[in-house]
């Protein structure tokens, strides 16, 4: 699964898409990213392969953060193949 944030933080149950992007942009944080993790019983509890950051500061809208996310995932998802 490839979840739109730095996991443990911002996952669960009802946190995905533009929720995500939108609570964190809220709650102020500088950096963003996405998390590749393998899919448990729990929402966003499975095992981490592998996250990548991307600094969020110059951002004014939670749209912005999600488009830098978005971007960030297509080359997070290559990078877990390649790991496993």
């Amino acid at each position: 699964n490839c979840h739109p944030s730095l996991l443990p933080k911002y996952g669960g149950k009802g946190m995905y898409g533009s929720f995500v992007h939108r609570a964190v942009f809220d709650n102020g944080d500088k950096i963003s990213g996405c998390t590749i993790h393998f899919v448990s019983e729990n929402y966003d509890e499975g095992e981490i392969i592998l996250q990548k950051t991307v600094n969020i500061e110059e951002c004014k809208t939670y749209l912005e953060v999600e488009e830098k996310v978005k971007d960030l995932e297509k080359i997070a998802i290559v990078d877990a193949f390649g790991k496993l």
